[in-house]
């Protein structure tokens, strides 16, 4: 099932908020830091491309 332009917006919208919700605790460091990860790559323009979205 192909990724829709508009369902990866939302995926991100959704992990910004989630991330903005985190602690600053050390147990919440890593899910943290994966999220990071995730929203960067959702953000990077390889993934744009792939989604045939123009920069």
């Amino acid at each position: 099932m192909p990724v829709r332009q508009k369902d990866a917006q939302r995926a991100l919208e959704l992990l910004q908020q989630y991330r903005s919700k985190q602690g600053s605790a050390e147990e919440d460091r890593q899910l943290t830091q994966s999220l990071d990860r995730v929203i960067n790559v959702f953000q990077s323009q390889l993934f744009s491309a792939l989604l045939g979205k123009n920069i």
